[in-house]
């Protein structure tokens, strides 16, 4: 009886610390298993810290002059969740029978979105400053600007935007719609190249096709 009484006991005793090693084991396995590597070449730029240079051609419909070159610079800077803030600086130059003329524009813009599980939608909202020279003259206005757009994610590495804008110089009583779409195809974790494709539907003034040409780094 008594050995059968120890038998039950040893029995008992190797269940439960089997039960505790197994235990053990699978907390430790849960604990230390490591988390599914993220996917870096992924992303849009919204809601992403970055800065970025483009060079750009304008062909102008009425010439002379008929074509335009320049670059953006842009910042981008994430604030609230679904809240950007951005900069943008913009030079172009043209020139025809040995007169040339320059604009620059300075912008800062608030960009609000939303992400879907199709992608991100936006709208931007911006008040900035531009500068026209060319032919012994100077001007300058006051800018702003309200556009709309929304961000695909096309491929692993590839975003696609298409987008609309309204621009107002009051100053010049210039308005102008932009209607475009940007791809931005992401080299490395910190590096994207960026392609710009838009068209300029301007009153009061030369209507004008934009190519673009840039690369930003996120930092």
């Amino acid at each position: 009886m008594t050995h059968q009484t120890k038998l039950k006991s040893f029995i008992l005793a190797a269940a439960v610390s089997l039960g505790l090693a197994t235990g053990a084991f699978a907390q430790n396995a849960s604990t230390t298993a490591p988390a599914p590597a993220k996917d870096e070449r992924s992303g849009g730029q919204l809601g992403a810290a970055f800065a970025g240079v483009s060079f750009d051609y304008l062909r102008l419909d009425d010439g002379p002059p008929s074509a335009a070159r320049g670059f953006t610079f842009t910042v981008n800077q994430p604030l609230n969740a679904g809240f950007d803030a951005k900069f943008d600086y913009d030079y172009a130059k043209a020139s025809a029978s040995g007169v040339s003329a320059r604009q620059e524009t300075a912008l800062a813009s608030l960009v609000a979105f939303e992400t879907s599980n199709w992608g991100r939608s936006y709208v931007q909202v911006g008040a900035g400053y531009a500068w026209i020279r060319g032919g012994g003259v100077s001007d300058n206005s006051f800018e702003f600007l309200v556009g709309v757009g929304a961000e695909f994610q096309a491929a692993r590495a590839l975003t696609l935007t298409p987008y609309l804008n309204f621009v107002r110089q009051t100053g010049a009583n210039e308005s102008r719609y932009d209607l475009g779409v940007k791809a931005t195809y992401r080299l490395t974790k910190e590096w994207d190249l960026t392609a710009k494709v838009q068209q300029d539907f301007v009153r009061h003034s030369s209507d004008a096709t934009v190519f673009s040409l840039g690369v930003a780094y996120r930092y």
